[in-house]
């Protein structure tokens, strides 16, 4: 019991990492002497009189933005999601809500990339040992485009993320123009076998849904108080709105945690009417792409909604 507790923490820290509310515009400036100044999502002006040359990241979807265009990753977070093989041997240094700050130091960097809400207590810190600090949100598509936008401009390499930008916008502007054959009610579980949180609209995978054309049937839910993007998930909910497919986040144990949900929901002897039992439509989305921001693979988290929307709805016609 007390290991599966762990592993649901564990969950959500990597959820809410990747997952936040706020939302804030990127604002750039230059001043007299060339310098950048950027504003991060903490409301941060952050001053770069030259790109960096040695990047700790904190974040993952931000450490594959920056590696991808051409930034020197030193070190990555430590975490259960594979990483980049480029990047295996890049030293780990904990993670955005545990960061090991002697190895950080250690690593001798002049960037820090953490995320805005679990690492907004660490800006003292990191200021007192001389530590350039910078803070992301990757909630929304839009935000992930804006984060590319902006390290961009940091590196130094405006082209290579114009080119990033687009490549991530054409996939958008395909699946907008392509609308699904007809409505499909959908639900989106983070979760354990000890526990299960529905995703919002208002969280990364709750809005990639609402862009691929999936109806979230969690629309509406009570908010969890310490993870807002997130509902506490009723199966008596569930089996009233009737989804066409159940989508599962979760990291080890997926038939287990399968398994849980049915036995929750054979608990209502209504659950038999539920398209998505009838139709056997339970499909776990891939961690890397949905677990936290997926950083410049949000196009490909994006397409695989789509594809698996598709297939859906050609099934249950």
């Amino acid at each position: 019991m007390k290991t599966k507790m762990i592993m649901l923490c564990w969950l959500f820290a990597i959820i809410i990492s990747g997952c936040s509310s706020q939302t804030v515009s990127t604002e750039v400036k230059t001043d007299q002497n060339g310098g950048v100044m950027i504003t991060d999502h903490a409301e941060r002006t952050v001053k770069f009189n030259e790109p960096p040359e040695r990047i700790v990241s904190l974040a993952q979807g931000d450490l594959e933005i920056v590696y991808q265009l051409g930034g020197n990753i030193v070190g990555r977070p430590t975490a259960r999601i594979q990483p980049l093989k480029e990047l295996a041997e890049v030293e780990q240094v904990g993670t955005a809500h545990d960061v090991d700050f002697e190895k950080v130091v250690s690593l001798k960097p002049d960037l820090v990339i953490g995320h805005a809400d679990l690492n907004r207590k660490d800006i003292s810190t990191a200021e007192s040992l001389g530590l350039k600090l910078f803070l992301t949100n990757g909630n929304q598509f839009e935000q992930i485009v804006e984060m590319i936008d902006q390290y961009g401009t940091i590196l130094e390499r405006k082209n290579e993320a114009s080119r990033l930008i687009a490549n991530i916008q054409q996939k958008r502007e395909a699946i907008e123009a392509d609308p699904l054959p007809r409505e499909i009610k959908a639900l989106i579980v983070y979760g354990t076998t000890e526990s299960f949180m529905a995703a919002l609209p208002s969280s990364l995978s709750g809005n990639l849904l609402d862009i691929a054309g999936g109806q979230n049937i969690a629309d509406g839910l009570p908010k969890v108080e310490h993870y807002p993007d997130y509902a506490q998930l009723s199966m008596e909910h569930v089996i009233a709105k009737d989804p066409d497919v159940i989508y599962f986040i979760t990291h080890g144990e997926p038939e287990a945690v399968k398994e849980k949900f049915e036995q929750e929901l054979r608990a209502n002897p209504a659950w038999r009417g539920v398209k998505a039992f009838k139709n056997d439509q339970f499909i776990f989305l891939p961690f890397e792409l949905f677990g936290s921001s997926p950083g410049p693979k949000v196009g490909e988290s994006l397409t695989f909604l789509k594809e698996s929307l598709d297939q859906v709805a050609v099934k249950g016609e």
